[in-house]
């Protein structure tokens, strides 16, 4: 009773390492994006305070500054899908009681 008590343990362990891993590398992820998203808001922030700035407003710089707003909001609204895949090895030992005559 002991050894299947021992593996359950080491069992329940190895999981919750991994599913940590894995949220851990989720959460990279999701702040990498997120951070990415804002440095390029702040870029665009500036570029429109400059042009404001220098009351230098043409229609291509416009429409420019129109297409990286639109690209950024898709860009929020529709952050990139994140799938989990299950390993189809193993990682968990099974046990089994082999009894013997």
């Amino acid at each position: 009773m002991e050894e299947i008590n021992k593996w359950k343990e080491d069992s329940i362990i190895k999981i919750q390492q991994i599913a940590e891993e894995c949220k851990q590398l989720l959460i990279q992820y999701t702040n990498k994006y997120f951070n990415q998203l804002e440095i390029d808001l702040v870029k665009l922030t500036d570029q429109l305070r400059q042009t404001r700035q220098e009351n230098d407003f043409n229609e291509i710089d416009l429409n420019q500054l129109k297409e990286k707003l639109t690209q950024l909001k898709k860009d929020l609204d529709q952050p990139p899908k994140v799938s989990i895949t299950q390993d189809s090895t193993c990682f968990i030992k099974k046990i089994s009681i082999i009894r013997s005559s």
